[in-house]
């Protein structure tokens, strides 16, 4: 065999090569949806590639075996420049459907990120026919099922019989997507795991096209358990503090009551001793402060009285005329029946104290409702202590009553001595 013939052959070959390459690039153009320009172009040099494989195929049949020792004809060697040429452009054009390849988003390519994806994907026509479905979610199907994914309506049921969640309403969660409505179920597979299988109505073309997204929740599920099982321990320590509450509450009442009795036992013994002196030694001016004194102790008597039955305020303010104060009210006085019984405590409480300490004579009343809280000041006319009173007695039990509602009780020095007090409305 002479050189020529391996020189020709070698040729041949490489034209085979190139030309499958070039059909292999033309089906990638079509597939890839270039220009019409660019395709026509392809197409144009693999025809042109295929008649010089054809030439070549000729030429072979038709040199002798001694044609390489006068050298190649110039017909041949313009082939073997044509050959050269269309090489070159296979080369380019190759490389540079590679790289378009990767930046065009393909069927292929679709399908190859979808199986990535660490959730179980699925779509499929309302008739069952699946459109597309990645390896997670075959993977699943079987395990829960023992088999693959033929037909998404059918899969879709036996997760919905499946369902851990199942009640009387198929245990399907549904909400609504604009017009569409989307399901979910909750699968537990045979290995323990816990994945959340969601339905949706999707759109695709203007047909109706079905999509099923498979998550592992297994995590958040148990720690939905713990969350649950937290707040179960919450709710017993509630209850716990409720109890403790209540009974620290009827402890308080039952202090304030011991120190009421002890302050009352106080007076009556004062007054007894005052009006034993009068009867020994008869004196006007005594008489009138035996008699007012007498007054002070049926009020303080009172005090001890069935609540329900003293929190109206025609009682008390008609206690308080009898015991010789005259009450001025400007305002409207709180209708709820919490503040209206702290209130009434507040009006008994100062009124005793104007007698008792301030001499007075009147008692003023001054109720403003502003937003969230009703704002009253109760004021006498008698006389101004110099100096703060100390705690105990009356007011400071009055002041714990309204604090434990969160409201607040203070005592201004001014030209009148006065009580202000802020009560918070119900709901604030």
């Amino acid at each position: 065999m002479s050189a020529g013939l391996i020189i020709l052959g070698l040729v041949i070959l490489e034209t085979h090569i190139v030309l499958l390459v070039l059909l292999y690039v033309s089906v990638s153009v079509l597939i890839q949806r270039h220009k019409a320009g660019y395709s026509l172009s392809m197409l144009l040099i693999t025809i042109i590639e295929f008649v010089i494989w054809q030439m070549f195929m000729e030429l072979k049949t038709e040199l002798p075996n001694d044609f390489w020792d006068n050298g190649f004809s110039s017909e041949v060697q313009r082939l073997f420049l044509m050959q050269g040429l269309v090489t070159v452009v296979a080369a380019i054009t190759t490389i540079f459907v590679s790289r378009k390849k990767q930046k065009h988003i393909s069927k292929a390519s679709i399908k190859e990120g979808m199986d990535t994806v660490p959730e179980g994907v699925l779509f499929y026509w309302p008739q069952g026919l699946v459109k597309l479905v990645n390896k997670e979610m075959d993977s699943l199907a079987e395990q829960i099922t023992g088999e693959k994914i033929y037909n998404g309506a059918d899969f879709w049921k036996k997760l919905s019989e499946l369902d851990i969640n199942r009640d009387g309403t198929d245990g399907k969660e549904k909400a609504k997507d604009g017009n569409d409505e989307a399901e979910s179920a909750l699968v537990k597979l045979p290995d323990g795991k816990l994945y959340s299988f969601r339905k949706n109505i999707c759109r695709m073309n203007r047909h109706k096209l079905i999509e099923i997204i498979a998550s592992d929740v297994s995590e958040e599920q148990l720690l939905h358990e713990r969350l649950k099982e937290e707040q179960e321990k919450a709710d017993k320590l509630n209850e716990r503090l409720k109890t403790l509450n209540s009974t620290i509450e009827v402890m308080t009442a039952e202090k304030e009551i011991l120190e009421t009795k002890s302050m009352v036992h106080d007076e009556w013994g004062k007054t007894l001793l005052m009006s034993r002196r009068y009867l020994s030694v008869p004196d006007e001016e005594l008489g009138h402060e035996i008699l007012k004194q007498w007054k002070l102790n049926a009020m303080l008597l009172k005090d001890e009285e069935d609540l329900d039955i003293n929190d109206d305020y025609s009682v008390v303010l008609k206690d308080i005329r009898t015991m010789g104060l005259e009450t001025r009210i400007k305002g409207d006085l709180p209708q709820e029946d919490e503040l209206k019984h702290l209130l009434v405590l507040t009006l008994r409480t100062c009124a005793t104290n104007a007698l008792r300490h301030g001499k007075g004579n009147r008692l003023n009343v001054m109720v403003k409702d502003t937003e969230g809280h009703y704002d009253i000041r109760v004021s006498n006319n008698g006389i101004v202590p110099d100096r703060p009173i100390e705690a105990g007695g009356g007011l400071t039990n009055l002041k714990k009553a309204i604090e434990r509602i969160g409201g607040n009780l203070h005592a201004e020095y001014g030209e009148e001595f006065t009580v202000c007090v802020l009560l918070p409305k119900e709901g604030e």
